[in-house]
Parts: C-alpha cells; structure tokens; sequence
C-alpha cells in the first residue's frame, strides 16, 4: 500500500483492495467492476439503473411524480415525492442519487427511498437532475437547487416546518449536496438544517496526481475523472465562488454551512477529500461529523454486513 507524494492520497490496487475488504463484504466481488471505459454510456447507465432497481424488489408505494419549474428558465425538473403511511418528523428531506455525475437516476432509487421515508417517517423527495456529458456545469447542481427551492415552499403544505427540512446524496449525489448548500448560501438561499452526505465526490483533482493509476474496488481514478470531465464539459474551471459549486472542496469558504454527517470506508477512493472537507468544514466552526467504515469500499453499504449495519444506524441517527 503506496501513499501519493503530490497529494498524501492512499494509492491502491484492485488487488490490495481485496486484502484491506472486511471479510463480511465478500459478496462485493460478485458485482460487476464500474467501468466507465468499458461500454457505451447509454448501456452503462441502462445496466446501472437496473442493478439499483433490482435491489429489495419494486418498492411498497409508488412515488408521485411531479415537475417543478426550472432555475432560470432551465427545463423543467422531475422530482419523485415518497410519503410514508405516518410521518413522525415534521421535516422533508431532498435525496439527490449518486452515479458519478453520469449515470443513475432517481427512478432507480425508488425502493430505496420507499423504505428510507417508512424508516425515518419523513417525506422524501429525489431528483431527476439532468446528467453530464449532455449537460454540464452548472446544469445538475441548477436542477438539484430547483428541487429544493420546491420542496422547502411545499413544506408548509405537508404541515411541515421548512427550517427543518435536510438534503442528502451518496457519491456524485453528496458532492451535489454540498454544492447546493454552498450555492444556497452564497445566494441567500433558504439552507437545510442539515446536510447528510454518503462517501461524496467532492474533489475534481482525486485522480490526477501519484494516485492516477489507483484501480480500487468500486470506483477508480479513471472513473473518477471521466465524471469530472463530463461535468466540466467544453468550458473553462470556473472560478470565485462557482468553483466550490462544481467542486466543494475547493470552495473560496466554509463558513455559515449546516451541521454536516458523513460516512465514508477505508478503501473508498473518496476518503481523503471527504476527511479533507470535513477539516475544512470544522476549521470554519460548522458542527462536522465524520464516520469511517474499516475495509469497506465505495458503494458498500448495499451488501448485508456488520459494517452495513453499523453504517445504516449511524446514517439513520444523523436525521435526528
């Protein structure tokens, strides 16, 4: 196991990868290896979608789906509303779903947060955000922004308090979030009370150092960077404060941002942007939680494991 010079980033192999996994997540193995490189992207998300789809079989309860207006004339976006059958917390949650900026929808998730609204006794609401290559920056952070914006006037009708309301995403899905907080923010914005963010990808430069060649379990440099790249597109890195909207980590500051969760493994390739924002966050006087998971990689919460167990109970709490 190497550690980066450019960056003190942990550089691993596939190979060493499967030596550092927690004995109990062996079933990661039998999942196909995330390739970007390796098919065509529409069959690459077709095959995505129908893996999370897959998972616990269709959901209890049919979302309603809504569209909601656009930021700045953008079209219109897609938000699918999951109530579970008693709400006990007078708050809603915007789940924003990961897939490296390119690929997953929140179509897929729906069992998922059939079951996360029924666990948590909150109403969800998760975004269909337009995807890169064929819309950049800053078009999904836009419709990520729209969703909440919709949600948190929604609220009073649910006989919710929006002050209470929570947003939260795993991966492409965290980093998301915590642009839209820091978007939220910098623009006056109504902010969440909190933010709950799983293993996010938060770092446009993970990738490009000693660790470019890292090939890790789940998801590796060169995925990494084909995501950054698409979400970029033709333009220029921005600059002031839209570069912490494209990529959190690099934002201009961390001051006036909501209590923060986040979990993340031990050989998940995010795990030093995620300790690095959690740093910075802390550093500014937000309130930081971070939780790591010993020999769980990217995407491990979806196997039944101690770790999984320990994982869900620590991101069920966070809500409270």
């Amino acid at each position: 196991m190497g550690r980066c010079k450019e960056r003190g980033a942990l550089v691993l192999t596939r190979e060493e990868s499967i030596s550092y996994l927690d004995p109990e997540l062996i079933a990661y193995l039998d999942r196909p290896q995330d390739d970007l490189m390796a098919l065509p992207l529409p069959e690459a998300r077709a095959l995505a979608n129908a893996a999370v789809r897959a998972l616990g079989g269709p959901p209890k309860r049919e979302p309603e789906v809504i569209k909601v207006a656009g930021l700045y004339g953008d079209p219109l976006v897609e938000v699918r509303v999951h109530v579970p059958p008693i709400i006990t917390r007078q708050r809603a949650v915007l789940h924003i779903h990961g897939g490296g900026m390119v690929k997953g929808s929140a179509f897929a998730f729906d069992t998922r947060m059939c079951s996360a609204a029924e666990m948590l006794g909150a109403i969800i609401v998760s975004v269909e955000y337009r995807l890169a290559p064929e819309t950049p920056f800053p078009g999904p952070l836009h419709d990520c922004v729209a969703a909440w914006n919709w949600m948190v006037q929604k609220a009073t009708d649910w006989g919710l308090e929006a002050k209470n309301c929570v947003i939260t995403g795993d991966s492409s899905g965290g980093g998301l979030a915590a642009a839209t907080c820091l978007y939220l923010r910098d623009t006056g914005g109504i902010m969440p009370s909190r933010q709950i963010l799983v293993f996010p990808m938060l770092d446009f430069q993970t990738g490009t150092g000693g660790e470019a060649q890292d090939t890790r379990l789940g998801w590796t440099s060169s995925n990494n960077q084909f995501g950054w790249r698409a979400l970029l597109g033709d333009q220029g890195l921005p600059v002031g404060a839209q570069l912490g909207h494209y990529s959190p980590t690099h934002a201009l500051n961390f001051e006036g941002l909501p209590p923060t969760w986040i979990g993340v493994g031990s050989i998940d390739l995010f795990l030093d942007e995620n300790i690095d924002f959690a740093a910075a966050l802390a550093r500014a006087g937000n309130d930081v939680t971070l939780c790591t998971y010993k020999g769980a990689p990217h995407g491990f919460q979806i196997i039944p494991s101690g770790v999984s167990r320990r994982f869900y109970a620590d991101y069920f709490a966070a809500f409270s």
